[in-house]
């Protein structure tokens, strides 16, 4: 029931991985310029959430390059 129910989201996840992580990218880019309108908070440095994102994309642009490539397809549902 409930397992299942976690599992058909992973699985749509999973299928609309570049959609996801484009979603994600919009709240850590939002989340960024929050963070450096607050002075008094120490952050590591600006642009530094934007470029772990950004290495995320590049790991999922690998991923679809490489399936694309050698031809994987996903599992069926």
């Amino acid at each position: 029931m409930m397992w299942d129910a976690c599992k058909a989201k992973g699985r749509w996840i999973w299928r609309h991985r570049t959609k996801t992580l484009g979603g994600v990218g919009i709240a850590a880019g939002s989340l960024e310029a929050s963070l450096q309108n607050h002075p008094d908070l120490h952050l590591p440095g600006r642009g530094v959430l934007l470029m772990i994102f950004g290495t995320a994309v590049m790991i999922v642009g690998t991923y679809n390059s490489l399936a694309s490539f050698f031809g994987w397809t996903d599992p069926p549902p």
